[in-house]
């Protein structure tokens, strides 16, 4: 029943609108330091609001926002879990275009922050924008709800989770009377 906890809990952080960090010895927090990025400057009278106005935020503020999203925005830290699991890095793949493109120049056109790529429990490629590296505090939005989404089929299939149809309070009872 625990690992049904953990669906469920990353289902939660994944649907609701306040950014969830993880919050280690190594990660940073960016203070805010451009007051253009100070919350009673983002457009929108509701908190909401402004979560929502970054629907349309230019690039620019997109770069610069994301690594101080648990400023701007109500955040929830999440500590570091106790136990780890570190990924070997072995045979490193380098991806090919059928142009002239290459990882660097895709990093660029695309605007990538990182990637990593994992297989078979190795870190076969992990690469960062300038300025970005694996401490980097970033808001994940997407990334979080396609992940639970995954583990929610995952539990699902294992039959931790019986019906996508049922209440989470089924499964977490301190659930029963929240919204949630």
């Amino acid at each position: 029943m625990k690992i049904v906890k953990i669906y469920i809990a990353l289902i939660l952080f994944g649907l609701t609108f306040s950014p969830v960090y993880a919050q280690s010895a190594t990660c940073e927090l960016v203070e805010i330091k451009d007051s253009r990025d100070l919350p009673e400057n983002i457009p929108g009278e509701t908190m909401g609001q402004k979560l929502e106005s970054l629907l349309f935020w230019s690039q620019e503020e997109k770069e610069r926002r994301f690594s101080i999203m648990h400023s701007i925005y109500p955040s929830i830290p999440v500590e570091a879990g106790k136990e780890t699991y570190l990924y070997k890095v072995a045979n490193p793949i380098t991806p090919k275009w059928e142009d002239d493109t290459n990882l660097d120049s895709y990093f660029d056109e695309n605007r990538i922050g990182g990637i990593i790529v994992i297989k078979d429990d190795e870190i076969r490629l992990e690469k960062y924008a300038e300025n970005i590296d694996q401490n980097t505090l970033w808001t994940s939005y997407s990334v979080a709800k396609s992940i639970s989404s995954l583990l929610v089929g995952v539990a699902l299939k294992e039959g931790d989770i019986e019906s996508l149809d049922d209440l989470l309070e089924k499964y977490i009872p301190e659930f029963i009377g929240h919204d949630y």
